[in-house]
């Protein structure tokens, strides 16, 4: 039993796919049988076993190796890759750069092109992504049904990390794969097609059908619901320690659960719970670069890391789950390892030229000049630039972002040489307490609550104005609904997020063609921002009916 517990507790909870049926080989049942022996008659040996294998959890939310795509394609490596290239699919990042063509890597996602059929190779990586970790979160609740967790505090604890992890990815599977709630209202939307509704790891169990949408968001919400409880009779609190699963990271599932959902009392609760423990928002000196963009091949641009708190998160107030440099999922690129996220949103990244991501500059034209987000855009060209680690030169166009800027990694040092250089060497974050107040406020204004929508949306506004403006006078202000979406778009931006909001919010992609000028797609339909299911799992369950 020794061998089988040590191999369970060390490997057991690799994952696949999403099914042979799901396509993976099962575990030793006799294995789990004893497990089930052991959590009832030796807790303690049981919580130290279960305590390795739910702290598998936690790299599912910056999951390396993407199953079937490897580290050739870092497009879709990790979770951040593929929220990264949902960037590109919307309207508020216009792909800048020359030449170019359809090859240049992210340049199919930015005019849409094969991201969303069931033969195209863009869509698996979505769907495996999740079916991977909901499977390996399955195995681990098999082993911890309520009858055995009964009042160990541990043992409720690692079951709560398990429901969160399931419920986080099933929703991320709704998103990608079907209409958002919002599109056409809870009556049409009910008898809509859901996901299938895998609670336990069982290579043997029938096939199932795709469940309702109803359904699936009633189960989602019930996982996630049960996690928040389970954490809070566990006495897990929000921790210091921004790389576990806590109760922030519970509460923030929640809240965006309950949003997609349409559960306003839900997101409500959750959010305000949220926002009262993270009352500090980012320094306006942390808040990306905000010094000058300017330099020349003589006397290059220096921007340093550590000093940008979106990529020293452990500096960062904000970030309710990430991971520091070094702790962060890292790919070889070039000389060195950097974080997948700053390949392309990183103006000086390695490698250097092909697409720059940069605003949409009617967003640009929003913004209240009071706003030091603002100042994250260059609005002229930097020129050319060398780029490490071979100094291959390429020129920066105006209009890319600082946001992620920087020159040298958080453990680099100014002047480095090009071939050695640590640009890129950053954490990583999922979640960060503004997206929250965002959520809430969104949350609240749907269900009416539109005083206690503009009070939280305020507390965001003001933080990044330095008290000089709230909703009602920035840049103009205008109406309450309105200036929730903007202030999304504004503070979120670059952070894979819009693409989802847009299909709750019915913002089809409409983009000008002077602000995108190497964009062949111009409009796009909300309906058509749905992937179909990858065709080999059509094949695998027959049950499986296609989107349409």
């Amino acid at each position: 039993m020794k061998k089988y517990l040590i191999a369970l507790a060390l490997v057991g909870f690799a994952t696949t796919s999403c099914y042979e049926k799901l396509n993976i080989a099962p575990p030793n049942r006799i294995t789990n049988d004893q497990i089930q022996e052991l959590l009832k008659s030796n807790p303690e040996k049981a919580e130290a076993i279960m305590s390795s294998v739910a702290a598998g959890m936690v790299p599912l939310f910056h999951e390396k190796d993407i199953r079937d795509m490897g580290s050739a394609d870092t497009r879709y490596y990790n979770y951040a890759d593929v929220a990264c290239m949902r960037n590109l699919e919307a309207n508020d990042i216009a792909a800048m750069g020359t030449d170019l063509s359809g090859s240049v890597w992210g340049m199919a996602e930015y005019n849409l092109i094969t991201v969303f059929g069931e033969h195209d190779d863009k869509v698996p990586p979505y769907w495996y992504l999740c079916w991977d970790n909901i499977t390996a979160a399955n195995k681990l609740l098999d082993n911890l049904p309520m009858s055995t967790v009964g009042d160990n505090k541990k043992l409720k604890q690692y079951r709560a990390m398990g429901l969160v992890t399931r419920a986080y990815f099933y929703n991320y599977l709704m998103e990608n794969f079907q209409q958002a709630y919002m599109l056409d209202g809870q009556a049409n939307y009910d008898n809509k097609l859901g996901m299938m509704l895998y609670t336990s790891f069982d290579p043997q169990q029938p096939y199932k059908a795709r469940a309702s949408a109803a359904e699936t968001y009633d189960s989602i919400l019930k996982w996630s619901k049960e996690a928040v409880t389970l954490m809070k009779e566990a006495e897990v609190g929000y921790t210091s320690d921004i790389t576990d699963i806590d109760l922030g990271v519970c509460n923030f599932n929640l809240l965006r659960v309950a949003l997609c959902a349409g559960d306003w009392t839900t997101a409500i609760t959750a959010g305000n719970e949220l926002v009262a423990q993270y009352t500090k928002f980012i320094p306006k000196a942390n808040y990306g670069w905000q010094g000058s963009k300017t330099g020349n091949l003589q006397n290059p641009i220096s921007i340093p890391a550590s000093g940008n708190y979106f990529l020293n998160v452990e500096k960062n107030p904000e970030v309710i789950m990430g991971w520091p440099y070094a702790q962060a999922a890292v790919q070889s690129v070039g000389s060195s390892n950097i974080e997948p996220t700053c390949i392309w949103m990183n103006p000086f990244g390695k490698g250097g030229g092909g697409l720059f991501s940069a605003i949409d500059q009617s967003l640009y034209n929003k913004m209240d000049d009071a706003d030091y987000r603002k100042n994250l855009f260059a609005t002229t060209a930097y020129g050319s630039y060398a780029y490490p680690p071979n100094g291959t030169r390429a020129n920066v166009p105006a209009w890319v972002n600082f946001k992620w800027a920087n020159t040298y990694g958080i453990a680099g040092k100014a002047g480095e040489a090009l071939n050695s250089s640590t640009v890129d060497q950053v954490g990583q974050y999922v979640m960060r307490a503004s997206e929250a107040y965002l959520m809430l406020a969104e949350a609240q204004y749907r269900s009416g609550a539109t005083g206690d929508a503009a009070t939280t949306l305020n507390k965001l506004i003001s933080a990044r104005t330095d008290g000089a403006k709230d909703a009602s006078n920035y840049n103009g202000g205008g109406d309450l609904w309105e200036m929730i979406k903007l202030q999304y778009r504004i503070e979120m931006w670059g952070e894979g997020r819009e693409f989802y909001n847009n299909k709750r919010w019915n913002i089809p992609i409409n983009r000008n063609k002077d602000y995108h000028p190497n964009a062949t797609t111009l409009t796009f339909p909300v309906s058509g921002m749905v992937c179909k299911i990858p065709e080999n799992e059509i094949n695998y369950n027959p049950l499986v009916v296609q989107n349409p």
